[in-house]
């Protein structure tokens, strides 16, 4: 597998490498077929000439599905990202309320600094965890040299009336 380089402002590099270089990769974020569903897990994914394809499991239907994302190399950063925002919410990254303000990778920890949007997703409690362990699950099985997954917004603290989470201690680890 090519060597993951670790990028101090984009993460593009690092997840194209790790996806070229592993065709069929299982990640453990869920993304959901509806907003109120209880997202299955990923059981396939692939990468090839800036498309990504998943198959997961829809425990509503009983079937597989698969769904294909065209990407470009600066938006790979973004894709754990564009994959929950489209599954969770149906609505591009761009349009969702975790459009990021930005996504650092330094020293294996990944900081994603979300804009006061996210505060607009409206999910219970479980809805949002299932939202912040998605996005990191996206990152952390695909990105080896990741270790660490920290969330802030609008460069402070995550806070919520179901979180509190510092921008200072990871959400998720290996």
């Amino acid at each position: 597998m090519d060597t993951v380089r670790k990028s101090s402002r984009i993460l593009g590099v690092a997840l194209a490498a790790v996806l070229i270089a592993a065709s069929f990769m299982l990640c453990a974020f869920a993304p959901a077929t509806a907003k109120d569903e209880v997202p299955p897990r990923i059981q396939k994914l692939e990468y090839e000439d800036n498309t990504v394809k998943y198959t997961y499991h829809n425990i509503v239907t009983d079937a597989d599905k698969t769904i294909e994302v065209q990407v470009s190399p600066a938006s790979l950063a973004t894709f754990g990202l564009e994959v929950v925002a489209e599954e969770m919410f149906d609505l591009p990254l761009e349009e969702s309320p975790i459009n990021p303000n930005s996504i650092i990778v330094e020293g294996g920890k990944l900081y994603i600094d979300f804009t006061d949007k996210i505060y607009e997703s409206n999910f219970g409690t479980a809805g949002e965890a299932t939202l912040l362990e998605s996005i990191a699950g996206a990152y952390l099985d695909n990105l080896p040299d990741v270790n660490e997954i920290y969330y802030s917004v609008e460069g402070k603290d995550y806070t919520t009336g179901h979180f509190e989470l510092s921008k200072d201690i990871p959400f998720e680890t290996k």
